[in-house]
């Protein structure tokens, strides 16, 4: 916010719920009154949710995650950070409310269809050798969870945001997969499917301290515990992570 800031340490909030995520609406109280967030709840009382931290969609998927335990792994977390359901109850009927943003996915005559939402994702974890810098990253819309791939051929062209000038040099159909971005030039970018495979079934949901974030809608900070085993996480070993996207 121009002109305002306000730091923190949030460490409490991450040991107590497991992450401290970002979705377009200011965590801290001051910087949400600045903002213009209560004057806009005063001003639409019946969307006032949209513009709350703690009741806003996003806000509401990250909770039942909390509750299901769904996030277990590296894997679970790369999921979950890309996930988009349209009809999901919690999304209120429109596929620009999901964590990773696609509102593409609504019908052309839903009032929010637009060529427009997340578009990239990067997840690191905490890893004993600090100069190992190598990072997974994908550069597509979400399309991971049975959503149809962005086209650019299938939309609709006389939507603003749709039109061929939009997209100039690009390729029609985004499908692209995760990789493992290494930390050096010599090293060439791998398809993270192994990865994912070795995260899904056999790491032992170990203690992660993990950044993840899509740039063009949230940049969150989370940890893994052992929730499937029934582990606490422990106070120890937590250090801050910034993320510069």
């Amino acid at each position: 916010m121009p002109g305002h800031s306000h730091r923190a340490d949030v460490t409490e909030v991450l040991r107590r719920q497991g992450s401290w995520p970002s979705y377009n609406i200011p965590y801290f109280r001051d910087i949400w009154a600045v903002g213009g967030y209560g004057e806009m709840q005063l001003k639409r009382p019946k969307n006032a949710d949209r513009y709350s931290y703690e009741r806003t969609f996003r806000a509401l998927m990250f909770a039942r995650e909390r509750t299901e335990g769904t996030v277990t792994s590296l894997a679970t977390l790369m999921e979950f950070i890309r996930y988009n359901r349209p009809n999901d109850p919690l999304a209120g009927g429109n596929a620009c409310n999901g964590i990773s943003a696609r509102c593409d996915l609504n019908p052309t005559w839903h009032p929010a269809y637009d060529c427009f939402g997340a578009v990239d994702a990067k997840v690191i974890g905490q890893r004993e050798d600090v100069t190992n810098l190598s990072f997974y990253a994908v550069a597509s819309p979400s399309h991971e969870n049975g959503e149809r791939s962005f086209s650019w051929g299938e939309q609709d062209t006389t939507v603003d945001g749709c039109g061929p000038s939009q997209h100039l040099g690009q390729p029609n159909t985004f499908n692209f997969d995760w990789l493992v971005l290494p930390s050096n030039f010599q090293d060439l970018p791998r398809t993270a499917a192994a990865d994912n495979k070795r995260s899904h079934h056999g790491d032992g949901n170990e203690v992660k301290l993990t950044l993840f974030g899509a740039c063009s809608l949230i940049v969150l900070l989370g940890v893994l515990s052992r929730r499937s085993s029934g582990v606490k996480t422990s106070p120890e070993g937590y250090q801050p992570m910034e993320s510069n996207c």
